[in-house]
This record gives structure tokens, sequence and C-alpha cells, in this order.
């Protein structure tokens, strides 16, 4: 399911979803497309408790202003997906490296491949560091 929250309002995103998990129950997979900005955190917050236990494949487009900060807060809310998919801009790198080092050295057990404008991350059980 692809929601584009480009002409929504946040009361207006948490709304669709609610009415939408109310309504279909084997809903695995989600992508919010975005072409303005949106505050990541605002929205992420708001709609992490509603997302969490039912969907486990999420697909988030990113733009040029998307910090590190805002990445890592989507994967550390949503730890029961298995796989989260930044949608990224040119020039990535540097976030995508951080992201890699912050989860290692977080003890999370994942794989990244990247691919033409995309970059997934597969996760596997959470490590617990001594």
């Amino acid at each position: 399911m692809t929601l584009d929250l480009c002409q929504q309002s946040l009361k207006s995103i948490l709304t669709i979803i609610n009415n939408l998990l109310d309504r279909v129950c084997n809903i695995q997979s989600i992508k919010l497309h975005s072409s303005r900005y949106l505050n990541p955190t605002e929205c992420i917050e708001a709609i992490c408790s509603m997302l969490s236990n039912r969907v486990k494949h999420l697909t988030i487009d990113t733009t040029d202003s998307t910090r590190i900060d805002e990445m890592q807060l989507i994967v550390d809310r949503f730890r029961n997906f298995s796989s989260i998919t930044f949608r990224l801009p040119n020039d990535s790198r540097p976030q995508l490296n951080a992201l890699r080092d912050k989860l290692t050295k977080n003890g999370r057990d994942f794989l990244c491949h990247e691919d033409a404008g995309f970059a997934t991350f597969w996760f596997g059980k959470q490590k617990i560091n001594h």
C-alpha cells in the first residue's frame, strides 16, 4: 500500500491510516511518499504505534534535507519491521555510512543493499551487548 502524504495534514494522514487498518487486516507493506517536506519526527512518532504490530516492510522517501538522526529515528521506532527501504536522493552515501555505523554500534543485526537510489535494510534478531 502506498500513502501519498503530499496534500495531507498530519491529522488527515492519521485518519487515513486508521481507516485503512480498520478495514484491511492483511497489510504487510507500506510506502510513505511525499514530494514536500514533512517533519519526519512528528510523522513517524504519530504513526509508529499504528503500524508497528501490523506492518513488516516500510518504504519511505527521503529528501536532500533528511538527516541521519531522522533515518535513525525511523529505524529505532519501527523495531518490529523486517525491512526498511529508504528512497534516497543523489549523494546519500555519507548518511548511509553513518546510519550503518550507528546500527552496528548499537548492536543491530542487519544486512543493507544499495541500488539505484534505494537502500534496503533487512533486520534480524536484536543483539544484546554486555
